[in-house]
């Protein structure tokens, strides 16, 4: 009977005991993803100027007021083509997008497709310039249509 006793003692032990090295790892492994998380999140605030604005021009100091503008632009639709779009800064400068297969389209939290983009919808494109002067979009974002506060939507308006 002693002898019983102790062997299931020893197994619960065990247990235990392997239950508590699982449950170490899994903290230590939590524990080391937050500190990631938060490395890189430190890493991209502190390069953020460099990555969006020139490195010659201060945060907000930066000449004509204006963000670099080789790898996108902020505005308006203004021509849709297979594959293509039209857009026009607030500046007046046309500049061509070519929509590509890995393009992600954002409208709020929706990824929507291109045949969704309309005519006068205002949009930032992200991307690559290419040989033709053309941007190729990694990213469109669909900003919301501004619309003043005292006037109501009409039932006949499709934007949201």
């Amino acid at each position: 009977m002693n002898e019983i006793l102790k062997s299931k003692i020893f197994k619960w032990s065990l247990v235990i005991l392997g239950e508590l090295v699982v449950l170490t790892l899994v903290f230590g492994m939590g524990v080391k993803v937050g500190a990631w998380k938060a490395r890189f999140s430190y890493h991209w605030g502190e390069n953020y100027q460099k990555n969006f604005i020139s490195p010659h021009r201060g945060m907000m100091g930066f000449r004509d007021r204006e963000f670099m503008g080789g790898h996108g632009i902020t505005g308006s639709i203004i021509a849709r083509d297979a594959g293509t779009l039209t857009i026009k800064s607030s500046d007046g400068v046309e500049r061509f997008i070519v929509l590509k297969n890995d393009t992600a389209i954002m409208r709020f939290r929706e990824a929507i497709r291109p045949e969704n983009l309309r005519i006068d919808d205002q949009v930032v494109v992200i991307g690559q310039p290419n040989d033709a002067g053309q941007i190729e979009a990694k990213l469109i974002r669909v900003m919301p249509y501004p619309m003043p506060f005292h006037t109501p939507l009409s039932p006949t308006d499709t934007r949201q």
